[in-house]
């Protein structure tokens, strides 16, 4: 019996014909509702990652102009699935996740721990912001990640 993380139930959203695929949150904007899944396709998963590297929110896209091509001297991913969750940017090489968190975060605290002790323990180091901070705050927040690099951790 596989008792693996990313065989868990997870929540599926269906908001639309043109986005029917899960949430990090488990609910769906429309309906704060979502029905239980036990684990995502990859080829959803991926639809899914794609989608959102498309429709980026704007302290997502601030921040992939300011590391995105190796500008911080490693490569980064945005989107990028690393299961049963999908990040907002990793760094293959440093093991290094990069988390925004905006107005949808608020409340879902728990959820957001859970998700970090859980890439922690798959030997991930997070970094989270808030987006004010991008938006605030560009320069310390660039340092911070450029630190992190060069510290090994």
């Amino acid at each position: 019996m596989l008792a693996a993380a990313w065989a868990q139930p997870r929540l599926l959203k269906e908001c639309n014909e043109a986005c029917p695929h899960p949430t990090q949150w488990g609910r769906c904007p429309k309906d704060g509702g979502g029905i239980s899944i036990s684990r995502r396709d990859d080829k959803k998963e991926r639809k899914y990652a794609r989608h959102n590297r498309k429709n980026m929110p704007a302290a997502e896209i601030i921040l992939w102009e300011a590391i995105r091509r190796k500008q911080l001297g490693v490569s980064f991913r945005r989107q990028h699935p690393i299961k049963p969750y999908i990040v907002d940017f990793a760094c293959i090489s440093e093991k290094l996740i990069i988390e925004l968190d905006g107005d949808s975060h608020i409340g879902n605290e728990s959820y957001d721990e859970e998700r970090t002790k859980y890439l922690e323990a798959k030997e991930w180091q997070v970094l989270r912001f808030w987006n004010y901070e991008i938006y605030d705050q560009l320069d310390e927040v660039i340092e911070q990640i450029r630190n992190n690099i060069e510290g090994g951790h």
